[in-house]
């Protein structure tokens, strides 16, 4: 049985580890997700197991499709009627380069009742709102994919967090989070957790269930496989049932883990849907502003990890500074055995923390581009560059660590600049994504004072073609706005330096 597993952007190398540890076979890492081989028993596991994985597909059929008709041609060689009864709802979806995701949709759909009809004189049931079987078609280029969704409904959806912040990160975002900061069960049981700014608590669920290898799809209630042919109850169940064991049994080796939020509403969410968890008598969590500074009970001694998911953009009407400062000064008077890892909009949201990051890694969540920023207390102290909006550095017990902010000086349009990368950036993201597109334009002197062609390549790379100015455009000006425009790219596109490739074309 070959599978495929979608995850998070940037998260492909920690599904990838998460394979490898589960004994999946044929590993076949690619854009946004894993390929893998393996047994019925194996599948099981995947979809109660893997935490970073977005849904499991199991491949059905692969072929050459140019059009639309082709894929009906693909579909109408399944015996589907050997696959589901008719009885069963089903809903089907379309996506990657076909020309029209919908009009595809439909002749996949027509393919399945056809072959029902043609086979057993019957039509299968539609259900696009709650459908026990869900199958999916996916075009790269001229091959087109049809997959069972053998999980369901997403997985992030854990069955836990039943309630709600305007600032939810999910699950599945939330544990690539964990894994890219490290936390594992091997190095958490002996450390320390904390959320400063929880939430309705997803981080510390997460965290929690990661540090001690504890099940993370043990609460969910429906899965896509339960009314497949191929499903065999017994062993879902004896699989199923050793998991909640396993999940109760590791609960006892729990590491000191706190959440905190200024909202009694969020630490309300929090407590109920960690409850719900069967983690409300190992998680900590109370009401607390952590712009006051670090909580009495929180031990800044051992090692540990300051984990935060601040609110920002549409997220929030106003932007965090404040929060993000605070945290870093929290964070400032912690062991230099801790860590921090923080999710901020682009890399000058977590300047204004005014620490020195170890690395950035971007990230998507809930449709914006983020990066996440992992510190360490023993990192290089270096200059940190924040834009002359910044905030001043706040005061700390270590002087030594905190820099002033330099000003960079850019054009007097660059808000506009930012704004019209933004909405670029959004409309192409998307329909890149859409196409399984990894390399395209993103910019194309969109504004007159910014009169340059900019490729994005494979999420990584920046290639930045300057329109030499007019002879009337003073030098200087021309060199603000090329280091304007170069500025903002990095902020939005978490870019480093040595990614960014530079030229300029002459008339």
């Amino acid at each position: 049985m070959r599978f495929f597993a979608p995850c998070p952007p940037g998260a492909e190398d920690i599904l990838r580890q998460e394979c490898v540890q589960l004994g999946a076979a044929g590993l076949a890492p690619g854009i946004r997700g894993v390929g893998f081989e393996g047994d019925l028993q194996m599948a099981y596991h995947a979809s109660l197991r893997l935490r970073t994985a977005s849904r499991i597909l199991l491949e059905l059929a692969r072929a050459d499709a140019v059009d639309e008709n082709d894929i009906y041609r693909i579909a109408m060689e399944i015996p589907w009627e050997k696959k589901f009864p008719p009885a069963a709802g089903f809903a089907c979806r379309a996506t990657g380069t076909v020309k029209n995701p919908r009009f595809a949709t439909l002749r996949l759909k027509d393919a399945i009742a056809d072959r029902f009809t043609k086979t057993l004189s019957t039509r299968p049931t539609v259900d696009k709102i709650n459908p026990d079987i869900r199958i999916e078609a996916h075009w790269q280029g001229r091959r087109a994919a049809i997959f069972l969704n053998w999980s369901g409904p997403p997985l992030h959806e854990r069955g836990y967090r039943l309630e709600h912040t305007k600032t939810a990160l999910r699950e599945t975002t939330a544990a690539a989070v964990l894994a890219l900061a490290g936390w594992q069960k091997d190095t958490a049981n002996t450390a320390t957790f904390v959320d400063p700014v929880c939430g309705s608590g997803t981080l510390l669920a997460e965290a929690a269930m990661m540090a001690v290898g504890a099940p993370p799809g043990v609460h969910r209630k429906k899965w896509g496989f339960s009314a497949w042919a191929d499903h065999d109850e017994n062993l879902w169940l004896d699989i199923l049932n050793q998991a909640r064991i396993d999940y109760g049994e590791s609960l006892t080796n729990m590491p000191a883990m706190m959440g905190y939020d200024i909202d009694p509403e969020a630490v309300k969410a929090s407590r109920n849907n960690l409850r719900r968890a069967g983690l409300g008598s190992v998680v900590r969590i109370a009401i607390h502003d952590i712009r006051k500074g670090r909580p009495e009970n929180w031990p800044a001694a051992g090692s540990g990890l300051l984990c935060a998911d601040p609110p920002y953009g549409h997220r929030q009407s106003e932007f965090p500074v404040p929060v993000y400062s605070a945290i870093g000064t929290v964070f400032r008077t912690l062991n230099p055995d801790w860590r921090l890892a923080l999710l901020a909009p682009d890399r000058n949201a977590a300047a204004s923390s005014y620490l020195k990051a170890d690395k950035f890694i971007p990230m998507v969540s809930g449709g914006l581009n983020l990066v996440l920023g992992i510190y360490s207390r023993q990192a290089k102290k270096e200059s940190i560059i924040l834009d002359t909006k910044a905030e001043r550095a706040p005061s700390s017990s270590d002087p030594s660590e905190i820099a002033a902010p330099k000003e960079i000086i850019l054009d007097t349009k660059a808000p506009s600049l930012r704004k019209a990368l933004q909405r670029s950036l959004s409309a192409l993201g998307k329909w890149a994504e859409k196409c399984g597109i990894s390399s395209y334009r993103i910019w194309d002197s969109n504004m007159p004072e910014f009169n340059a062609a900019v490729d994005w390549y494979e999420g990584r790379w920046l290639h930045v073609q300057e329109f030499e100015a007019p002879a009337k455009v003073p030098p200087d000006v021309s060199q603000r706005r090329l280091t304007t425009l170069v500025s903002v790219l990095k902020e939005l596109l978490s870019c480093t330096d040595e990614n960014i490739f530079l030229k300029t074309r002459k008339r």
